[in-house]
């Protein structure tokens, strides 16, 4: 699965990266839990690496956000704020409606 990429807040653009499971039959599993990245570079944010190193790393990536959690379908999140910078509650508030809108609609998130 690829991330997506939006904007928040009017000018603070966004890696959502999805933790996915692959199961031995080959099918893909998303799960509840998505890396939040800042996206400095707006165009991308990988910056040569592969997605893998960016999440093995994100500990020292300055750009790291934190992750948020969703439980019981879409009615309940926790973001874990474990990055470099805390986020407002408005603009967690402002992810969680934009990633709604990808596990509403699976067919929009780009493969």
């Amino acid at each position: 699965m690829s991330p997506i990429f939006f904007t928040v807040d009017h000018n603070m653009p966004l890696m959502i990266v999805p933790n996915v499971e692959v199961h031995l039959n080959g099918h893909t599993v998303l799960t509840y839990t998505y890396d939040v990245f800042l996206n400095k570079n707006e165009q991308n944010a990988l910056q040569g690496n592969t997605l893998n190193d960016v999440i093995k790393d994100k500990a020292n990536n300055a750009g790291y956000l934190g992750f948020i959690t969703f439980e019981r379908k879409d009615n309940n999140y926790k973001y874990s704020g474990d990055g470099a910078v805390q986020l407002s509650r408005a603009i967690i508030e402002e992810i969680i409606e934009k990633i709604k809108l990808y596990r509403q609609n699976p067919g929009s998130w780009p493969l």
